[in-house]
């Protein structure tokens, strides 16, 4: 239904003491003619196009008055409500773009986060892989200088077994040349 549209026409009884009007509702009934309103908003038939011209101008103007001023008022407040969605829509667009600026900064800053945790893992990562060169290096020094002191160990060993050797030998000629050399005793 649009603003300016009548849902339906409202009549005064004939009796001027109608339940719905009290005693103080004096209208001079005979003044109005009787009209049949009910198709006067729908479009005339094609041989009656003269008849709104036979309404009197009184009542003419009494419903033509009325109807602008409801369909005013309906004007107006359509234009209130627009109004008001307007701003609504103005204050979405304005909290919209702030939301989005919000956004967009917090994503800034936890990329700047990021950033600087990624350099700081980045450094850290590369002092790891420097000591861990380092205990390599080392393992490897480590590793050598056993091996080399086990080669030193096992020549060690031999020389100690041709000394004792050498001694037993030594030991058993000794005393062979003890045994020689001594008077016997008989």
């Amino acid at each position: 239904m649009y603003p300016c549209e009548v849902a339906g026409i409202q009549y005064v009884s004939s009796s001027p003491f109608s339940p719905s009007y009290g005693p103080h509702f004096d209208v001079a009934w005979t003044d109005f003619p009787s009209f049949d309103f009910s198709n006067i908003f729908a479009p005339p038939p094609p041989q009656a196009q003269n008849t709104t011209t036979m309404m009197p101008r009184v009542s003419q103007a009494m419903f033509i008055g009325s109807g602008n001023s409801t369909c005013d008022e309906a004007e107006s407040e359509k234009k209130k409500q627009q109004q008001h969605s307007e701003r609504q829509k103005k204050q979405r667009m304005i909290s919209n773009r702030e939301s989005a600026r919000r956004s967009r900064m917090r994503k800034k800053k936890q990329l700047d986060e990021m950033q600087m945790q990624v350099a700081g893992l980045h450094a850290a990562n590369c002092r790891l892989l420097n000591d861990l060169n380092r205990v390599v290096r080392d393992c490897d020094q480590v590793l050598r200088e056993n091996a080399k002191l086990r080669e030193e160990a096992t020549e060690l060993r031999k020389r100690l077994e041709k000394i004792e050797g050498a001694k037993e030998l030594g030991d058993a000629d000794a005393s062979t040349k003890l045994n020689d050399q001594q008077p016997s005793r008989k």
